[in-house]
């Protein structure tokens, strides 16, 4: 897997829940992850040396076709700091794992020098 591209987006933002689905090897057939846990593994790549990678919790949203949802709003501190940052997000039940492909988006820096009221 490569990585995906998102943003730019900008210090202090708090997007919309980004949506990854899981498939199986054919690359069609969604993983069914009822009863799986979700996992997002978080650094920003631009530093050097690099930062320690950072761990929160994701949700299923369609366990059944696959699909789970990474809510940026539980780790706002992902977008207070400048840089490229990199995202993967882990499934598992126990039993089986995957990895997500990786994310990529830098942050920029903002006009604000503190986070926004609205």
């Amino acid at each position: 897997m490569g990585a995906t591209t998102l943003g730019p987006y900008t210090k202090y933002e708090i997007p919309d829940s980004l949506l990854v689905t899981f498939y199986q090897i054919d690359g069609v057939t969604p993983i069914d992850l009822s009863g799986y846990s979700v996992e997002v593994h978080w650094w920003i790549k631009s530093q050097s040396p690099a930062d320690t990678v950072q761990t929160f919790s994701g949700s299923l949203s369609d366990a059944t076709n696959g699909i789970v949802a990474v809510p940026w709003s539980s780790a706002t501190e992902v977008f207070e700091e400048v840089g490229l940052h990199e995202v993967e997000i882990w499934v598992g039940d126990g039993v089986n794992r995957y990895g997500s492909e990786i994310f990529r988006f830098q942050v920029r820096e903002s006009v604000a020098t503190s986070t926004p009221t609205v």
